[in-house]
């Protein structure tokens, strides 16, 4: 913590310095970038819990900033800004009644960013119709080229995800038409990974689509791990389904199941956690499948020893022995009145032969031993899928 005290020191230092200016742009431009340029860097590396302390220190000093200013005497550019410090603090109305005036501006420059704030306040507020209103006018206002706003877009698309899915791919899909540069990685693979599980592309459309990902950012190290991961799971379709005999305890189960002793029937194998909330919602919808076509479909359930245990009612317990989180699960698979078989792998390697890499992860293994369907993260229409596969339709 020494590190972040100095650096912390000499930023009260700069504000102070700042401070004394009687201009006001001057004074909210200098102390902001002092502000960005201290705390960014430190909150990036900083651990969970500096990171927490951090944010707290952040957004202390950036409302002693604006509390300290009025706008009425700010530039129109310094208004901008002021209402993107706002917006950082989740002042929101307040942010957008200073943004949207600013978005009716003859300055072709200012419009501009003050329509993409006003696309990232209607985001947070998950205002859906505001944010397609100032999409609509910033995809107007640049002519409909629309590649120096393509992070922007990545960012509000990404962020959109369950507030609005078809928005949100709409975002990313038209972000994703541009290059984006090394700075936008983090946004690149977030946007990356929800096209290639929540935009309804079929496998081969999905294979396409990495392909072309691959040309213009496999040379990017993040990004191309993960397009060889998706690759992974792709080429998994079609494949000998591997055993659960890896170090593991079953559940539910006084006996070892081989999935080759399975053959003859479907089977339906679901990677979860109960600390994932996507696993927890698809639970339900799992279990009404198995109970739905039971003697056509064994359903299993695979998960493992994580070192930590949460659920819907249980805040994340981290530093507990592995017998512990087991007897949890136990539980808590008792009270969702799981019935069917689970694994609960001791390592990793279980998840890594059937490829889930993402989860909830469903393998659908056919009569003949082989991988007949996957899904990764969000079920959609899966459970359909699997139904009419299994029903012969």
């Amino acid at each position: 913590m020494k590190r972040i005290s100095v650096c912390f020191l000499s930023l009260m230092i700069l504000v102070g310095l700042s401070a004394c200016s009687g201009d006001p742009d001057a004074r909210l431009q200098n102390e902001w970038g002092h502000i960005q340029s201290e705390f960014t860097p430190l909150i990036k590396n900083a651990d969970r819990a500096q990171r927490r302390e951090l944010r707290e220190r952040y957004h202390e000093e950036l409302k002693k900033l604006v509390d300290g200013l009025d706008p009425s005497r700010l530039s129109n550019d310094s208004r901008v800004i002021y209402a993107e410090i706002l917006m950082e603090l989740e002042r929101l109305p307040e942010s957008e009644n200073i943004l949207i005036p600013l978005a009716s501006l003859e300055d072709k420059a200012l419009r501009i960013r003050a329509l993409k704030s006003l696309m990232r306040v209607s985001a947070r507020r998950g205002d859906v119709e505001s944010l397609k209103k100032h999409y609509a006018d910033l995809d107007s206002a640049l002519g409909g080229d629309m590649k120096s706003s393509a992070s922007v877009l990545l960012e509000i698309g990404n962020s959109m995800r369950d507030a609005d899915l078809d928005v949100a791919l709409e975002l990313i899909d038209r972000g994703l038409a541009y290059p984006l540069p090394v700075e936008a990685d983090d946004l690149l693979y977030t946007g990356l990974h929800i096209r290639f599980v929540d935009g309804g592309l079929g496998n081969r459309e999905r294979g396409v689509f990495l392909d072309r990902m691959a040309r213009e950012y496999g040379d990017r190290p993040r990004i191309k791990a993960q397009i060889d991961k998706k690759r992974g799971f792709l080429a998994f379709l079609g494949t000998e389904a591997p055993e659960l005999d890896t170090p593991g305890t079953w559940l539910n189960q006084d006996t070892p199941i081989g999935i080759k002793a399975l053959r003859g029937r479907y089977v339906l194998v679901d990677f979860f956690a109960s600390w994932c909330p996507d696993c927890r919602n698809s639970l339900d919808g799992f279990k009404q499948l198995g109970r739905k076509l039971g003697d056509r479909l064994e359903t299993l359930m695979v998960s493992r020893i994580y070192g930590f245990y949460a659920d819907e009612e249980t805040p994340a317990v981290r530093g507990i022995s592995a017998d512990d989180e087991l007897e949890r699960l136990k539980t808590y698979l008792k009270k969702k009145q799981v019935e069917m078989p689970v694994f609960v792998a001791h390592d990793e390697q279980a998840h890594t032969r059937f490829n889930a890499s993402a989860i909830p992860h469903y393998v659908l293994i056919a009569p003949d031993g082989t991988v007949a369907d996957l899904c990764m993260e969000r079920v959609h229409g899966f459970f359909s899928r699997v139904e009419a596969l299994v029903m012969g339709e």
